[in-house]
């Protein structure tokens, strides 16, 4: 099954679909995730949002966030869990995480909580601004596969075999209804690094090539000694663009920290 073209101006998938179609298995079909796949996932959902005007990146810091609709369900969940954090704070996280603050926060009532407040307030004054790498490993951002396999699942892409590991560990094996999906993004990716330029800037395409090779997907897209130059280039955009640095960053913290002393 091939993704359905897109549709009023929108894309047909967003990011993050476009990531975990990409972790097909070439012949099978069968979804492969990567161990650190939702670092990735955070940083397509970052991307999504700034391509769709929900937020402002500058640098390696978000300085907006527009409350909109983007019109993906599970996006738009998210965005909302992003509004309601950086509003009202998450305690232990400090309030404000935005290189520019924004409006005020309303004054808590009580005098306990008003003293709650100041107290976070002020923390927050003196921590600098979350930087992206900060943003991707955000605890609401756990477990995006789901919510977005689930999706891809619910519009025919995917299919769901269930399953049991060692005989009684329940799990869900996920294959692919497109199978040139690949194919086709790569087709995407070339044409959108060959025309890049004035009047031919294919944003979105060259997000998902930093993304995918931020996510070790490089060899799905481009296989074979006589995509070498290709798979060059795509591995410089995911060392620019700002969102697939701070996914690059976290998966080696990842590793780091899973790795343990020596």
């Amino acid at each position: 099954m091939t993704p359905p073209e897109a549709d009023n101006g929108r894309p047909s998938l967003t990011l993050p679909e476009d990531v975990l179609l990409l972790c097909a298995q070439p012949g099978t079909g069968r979804l492969e995730l990567p161990r650190y796949v939702n670092r990735p996932l955070a940083g397509a959902v970052l991307a999504e949002l700034a391509l769709r005007g929900a937020i402002v990146i500058q640098d390696d810091q978000i300085t907006e966030v527009r409350p909109l609709t983007v019109g993906d369900p599970v996006t738009d969940r998210l965005l909302a869990r992003l509004i309601d954090d950086v509003r009202l704070g998450v305690p232990g996280l400090h309030r404000i995480r935005l290189a520019d603050h924004g409006d005020e926060h309303p004054a808590p009532r009580g005098r306990f909580a008003a003293a709650r407040g100041a107290m976070f307030a002020a923390a927050a004054q003196v921590r600098p601004p979350w930087r992206l790498e900060e943003w991707v490993t955000w605890p609401r951002f756990h477990a995006l596969d789901q919510g977005y396999l689930q999706a891809l699942h619910a519009r025919g892409l995917l299919t769901a075999a269930r399953r049991r590991t060692l005989g009684f560990l329940p799990r869900t094996a996920w294959a692919s209804t497109a199978p040139d999906h690949a194919a086709r993004t790569a087709a995407r990716i070339t044409q959108a690094i060959h025309s890049h330029g004035p009047g031919h800037d294919d944003s979105r395409s060259l997000r998902l090539a930093a993304l995918a090779a931020a996510a070790d997907l490089t060899g799905r897209l481009f296989p074979g000694t006589r995509h070498d130059d290709m798979r060059y280039r795509v591995e410089h955009l995911a060392h620019t663009d700002p969102i697939a640095v701070a996914v690059l960053k976290a998966i080696s913290s990842d590793r780091l920290r899973n790795a343990g002393p020596d």
